[in-house]
């Protein structure tokens, strides 16, 4: 904003300068640059250098007031989040989806992993990453096509090379937090398609997601939310009852198949907008699965 007319708010008061504010969004998060002769204000106080500005600020110029708006869009995060490459460096993750593998067409390059061996991506305010090839997330072996949501300090290695990923709060200083846990669902609705199912859930911060669901992924919904007695929704249903309830008469199904279509079914939730390791969730060491839902969540199937 400035008072020259290629600026996208031109100023007309002429106490504001050529140039006179930047705002743009940084790692951490939206901020304000004072390029003008004459102050530039948040909340009364003179902006020395730049400043993060936040939800509901009031930002002055020479000739314009501005309260500042942020919608917490699929993409939002209460953190910065950085990966620390083998090398030592570290990159922001400004863009999201954003991919790392040994291809020039990936956002980050690591020599010796295949191309767009992980994806990161953020859902309800914590990051996730979708792995594309076989990996060790923080010292825990992972086959390729999972899908887990991250923690400050963990690390994604592949062929012995590490990056480590690093969140700090949004607006703060360089001290690692961990992420901040979604909340659970307080409603569950799912219902049978020709071809699948489609999936509502709802938090209690009132925001409702709809994801649409294969075959497979529907009936793995649709048998954790109305598990056979004695198990209810909520709790952790064991894979040798879960099975076939997915795969009737198929003895053969077993754990690597519900842990190849829990992966798909996860991705299919962060693709939605939802934390996929917050709703669905395995046992430590696995064996059984469970919707995980808020005391008292209201659930339907149709």
């Amino acid at each position: 904003m400035g008072r020259l007319p290629d600026n996208d708010i031109v100023l007309s008061d002429r106490r504001a300068s050529s140039s006179h504010a930047l705002v743009t969004a940084t790692i951490r998060g939206l901020e304000v640059v004072s390029l003008g002769r004459n102050p530039t204000r948040v909340g009364g106080k003179v902006v020395q250098g730049r400043a993060v500005l936040q939800h509901g600020d009031v930002l002055e110029v020479p000739g314009g007031t501005f309260k500042v708006h942020i919608e917490k869009g699929r993409g939002w995060s209460d953190h910065a989040w950085v990966v620390e490459h083998p090398d030592g460096g570290r990159y922001g993750l400004r863009q999201l989806p954003f991919r790392i593998g040994g291809s020039a067409d990936d956002h980050l390059m690591v020599e010796g992993w295949p191309p767009g061996a992980v994806c990161f991506d953020v859902a309800q305010g914590a990051l996730a990453v979708e792995l594309e090839a076989p990996a060790t997330l923080s010292g825990e072996a992972q086959p390729a096509g999972a899908v887990e949501a991250l923690e400050s300090g963990d690390t994604v290695t592949i062929d012995g090379h590490a990056v480590r990923v690093l969140s700090s709060a949004a607006g703060g200083g360089e001290e690692t937090v961990l992420a901040p846990q979604a909340q659970l669902p307080t409603r569950a609705r799912f219902q049978f398609l020709p071809n699948g199912g489609r999936l509502e859930v709802g938090f209690a911060d009132g925001s409702n997601h709809t994801v649409d669901l294969a075959e497979l992924r529907a009936n793995l919904v649709a048998a954790l939310l109305t598990p056979p007695r004695p198990y209810k929704a909520g709790e952790l249903i064991p894979d040798e009852v879960l099975a076939p309830a997915i795969w009737p008469g198929q003895q053969e199904r077993g754990r690597t198949d519900l842990n190849l279509l829990l992966h798909r079914t996860r991705k299919n939730l962060l693709r939605a907008g939802i934390n996929p390791s917050v709703v669905l969730a395995r046992a430590k060491k696995g064996g059984a699965t469970c919707f995980r839902l808020s005391p008292g969540a209201h659930v339907v199937v149709e």
